[in-house]
């Protein structure tokens, strides 16, 4: 069965938007760096900088291994191939994405599906749901996230240790 999930269906827009936002927030206009390299918007013109190869290259290593294929029946082992040509491709379809704000349709979609928690469940509580979506938009997912992983990061005080990777008490 497949689905267009309401949240699914406009999520790499949130994502992008509320990155747009979570920098503006923070962005320091006392500052001289403008280098638009790191993942932060310009002053200038206030736009989201270019997704670069390196980053859709690490984006495509970071794909899971061995999992079922989302709606594009691609499988995340062909992306792996380390083509120069695929992450060139992936590097001019991001910045169209996210210089149009448009999402394809189909990297909107899911497929969900239940798996039992126990074998012979019948009720819906017995019942997990998960939902496969198209490895070629978790690439631009993958960037975003890392994006805005690196500005919170910026962020934060040395003392703050909760949710942090490779931080602890």
């Amino acid at each position: 069965m497949v689905w267009v999930s309401k949240s699914l269906r406009s999520a790499g827009l949130q994502i992008l938007l509320s990155y747009i936002y979570s920098v503006s927030l923070y962005h320091d206009d006392d500052s001289d760096n403008t280098d638009n390299d790191k993942g932060v918007l310009s002053k200038e013109d206030n736009t989201f900088p270019t997704i670069l190869e390196s980053e859709v290259r690490d984006a495509i290593k970071r794909l899971p291994k061995n999992k079922p294929m989302g709606i594009d029946e691609l499988p995340a082992e062909l992306l792996k191939m380390d083509n120069p040509l695929m992450v060139k491709v992936f590097c001019k379809l991001c910045n169209r994405i996210v210089e149009t704000g448009e999402w394809p349709t189909h990297w909107m979609k899911s497929i969900v599906i239940t798996l039992p928690k126990v074998t012979g469940a019948t009720e819906c509580a017995g019942h997990r749901t998960i939902a496969l979506i198209s490895h070629a938009s978790k690439i631009l997912l993958q960037i975003l996230l890392q994006r805005t992983v690196k500005v919170a990061e910026e962020q934060f005080a040395e003392e703050e240790m909760g949710f942090r990777k490779r931080v602890g008490t």
